[in-house]
């Protein structure tokens, strides 16, 4: 087993990232949810797309929205009700492609029965 710490910009909140994972916007706060929900339902309605099938919208800035939303998953203080939990009881996770031998802290060795 590995004990590491790994580098800050690799960490992320488990229940935010269901946002990018489901291609959501990730609200920072309920002026904001209330202010993209409503932009977006008028995009929506104006060009005939379904909301299931939002990915077709050919607007931009929208999708950039969205995408630039996303960064709120690194903010491991970033607490907004019903998106996420609070700091203390948040499940962090790292996504890693590789282990780096300086992030390495501990080594124990596992012996199977």
């Amino acid at each position: 087993m590995l004990e590491i710490v790994v580098p800050d910009e690799l960490v992320s909140n488990f229940s935010t990232w269901h946002h990018v994972l489901n291609y959501w916007y990730l609200p920072s706060s309920q002026e904001d949810f209330e202010t993209f929900d409503k932009e977006m339902k008028q995009k929506l309605t104006e060009n005939n797309v379904k909301y299931v099938d939002r990915k077709l919208l050919k607007d931009h800035n929208y999708h950039d929205k969205i995408k630039k939303s996303w960064d709120l998953i690194f903010d491991l203080d970033f607490y907004f009700l019903f998106v996420n939990e609070p700091k203390e009881q948040s499940a962090i996770q790292a996504t890693l492609w590789e282990i780096k031998i300086e992030w390495v802290r501990k080594i124990t060795f596992f012996t199977g029965r």
